[in-house]
């Protein structure tokens, strides 16, 4: 909510810090949820006792730049660039848990934690990834072969979902993208399936014009 009253629908970009202040920063979306503007809205942030986040206006205009500073590090590449705001939530399973192993049944939903990408679109036949808190993962697209170095990898992970697209005949192009994530590694929502899906979507959405359903990037994992 703005000063002003008015409600705008945000993804989270990232939470960074600036010497001992912690600063939010939000991209607005629009109907479609998608950034056309390019616009990103600096706050403070801080949480409760109880763990409820606080976000503030930053009042002073040397405060401002230091954010400001620090967030462009985050994107020293395409801070004037056109960009694109994916999401795949995690999972729980209600029933059935692990049986699928064994093709079984399982009814799963999913939960109202997930992983948010900040993308952008490229022609270098090159997929890179930074996912906050790791390293950048970069897998090169014109040798989509499975590599044992990268087993239990992110990188295997892209890797398995554009050779996926590329066997059914689909050109991935490539793309620049920086996530954060709610769902904890570890945490029993599906991580690795909700990263998974994530590059499914944003490949399927640039590459693949969204033809395939979510039903099928899915599947792909």
């Amino acid at each position: 909510t703005l000063d002003d009253d008015t409600e705008i629908e945000c993804a989270i970009l990232t939470v960074f810090p600036v010497e001992k202040q912690e600063y939010i920063a939000l991209l607005p979306l629009d109907e479609n949820g998608q950034n056309q503007s390019g616009e990103v809205y600096l706050y403070t942030f801080s949480r409760t006792e109880t763990g409820d986040p606080i976000l503030a206006n930053i009042e002073s205009d040397d405060e401002y730049a230091k954010a400001a500073e620090a967030f462009e590090k985050q994107f020293p590449h395409h801070c004037n660039d056109e960009i694109a705001v994916f999401s795949a939530p995690g999972r729980t399973e209600i029933g059935g848990n692990h049986t699928d192993h064994q093709h079984g049944c399982v009814l799963a939903a999913a939960v109202n934690l997930d992983v948010i990408a900040i993308v952008h679109f490229n022609e270098d036949k090159v997929i890179r990834l930074k996912s906050k808190g790791y390293p950048m993962d970069t897998v090169e697209l014109s040798d989509l072969s499975v590599r044992s170095s990268e087993t239990g990898t992110s990188a295997a992970l892209i890797r398995g979902m554009a050779s996926c697209f590329a066997e059914r005949g689909i050109d991935v192009t490539g793309f620049d993208a920086y996530t954060t994530s709610d769902v904890l590694s570890g945490s029993g929502l599906s991580s690795s399936a909700a990263f998974e899906i994530l590059v499914g979507t944003i490949i399927n959405s640039h590459d693949n014009s969204g033809k395939f359903i979510p039903a099928e990037i899915a599947r792909f994992g």
